[in-house]
């Protein structure tokens, strides 16, 4: 992946858009932002738009309505895509001690039929988010030449099994 360590989103702009007011470690989202950016991004956008969004963010130079598209509609999506990644890395460690889940002075920790309502929350909302920036892209289409026209809008793997 040429573009792995180019991003669209930053580990800060991660939880100031999902989670305004939280006190997150960044750390905890930084590895999901590419994995998110490939896995749910990318196909919405198709390789050229996106390819061409992840380097004009890099550079802090857009062009046309590309910056709107990033900062209005993408990033409010991707935010919610890489906690939606991040959550299961938050609730349980690899280690070289094996699979651990983290223990924190005063907190309980979350059940499996809380964590999965968090991350289907986190699911449903990137989708939500995404359904808007795919209408911006097709109500300004002639401005994005590059975005796909057979795109369904959304990038949906919620009809996968998920076991918790």
């Amino acid at each position: 992946f040429k573009f792995f360590k180019m991003s669209l989103i930053s580990p800060q702009e991660v939880v100031a858009l999902a989670m305004p007011g939280k006190n997150l470690d960044t750390a905890l989202v930084a590895d999901s932002i590419p994995i998110a950016s490939l896995k749910y991004i990318k196909p919405l956008l198709g390789t050229t738009l996106y390819n061409t969004l992840l380097a004009e963010s890099v550079g802090q130079t857009f062009t046309g309505l590309n910056q709107a598209l990033c900062n209005d509609y993408l990033k409010d999506a991707l935010s919610r895509y890489v906690l939606y990644e991040a959550l299961p890395l938050m609730k349980a460690e690899i280690t070289s001690n094996g699979i651990q889940t983290p223990s924190i002075d005063f907190h309980v920790p979350v059940t499996d039929t809380d964590f999965a309502m968090l991350r289907n929350k986190m699911l449903s909302d990137a989708e939500l988010l995404a359904k808007e920036m795919t209408d911006y892209l097709n109500s300004n289409r002639t401005h994005f030449p590059d975005y796909p026209a057979c795109n369904k809008g959304t990038s949906s793997h919620s009809s996968l099994p998920y076991v918790y």
